[in-house]
């Protein structure tokens, strides 16, 4: 109902679909930080993410949180 009412009411869509694209990309980060917690806590120990496996995922979540925080405030 809200969703609806929010792409009627807003006169520009593309504005719309950039917004919600920038809320998603400050939103990856909660995202990957709980993938990466499951991962390194939940999964069975042979699955588990271990050692240099799991410092490259984390670096290049990093790498890719941050581009997408520097070109969401780039739009604002």
């Amino acid at each position: 109902m809200g969703a609806d009412a929010l792409v009627w009411g807003v006169a520009d869509l593309v504005w719309l679909n950039i917004a919600a694209q920038v809320l998603n990309a400050f939103l990856l980060p909660l995202v990957i930080g709980f993938l990466v917690a499951l991962a390194t806590k939940a999964l069975p120990d042979r699955y588990r993410l271990r050692g240099g496996y799991r410092g490259v995922l984390i670096g290049v979540s990093a790498v890719v949180c941050g581009i997408g925080f520097v070109g969401g405030l780039a739009g604002f």
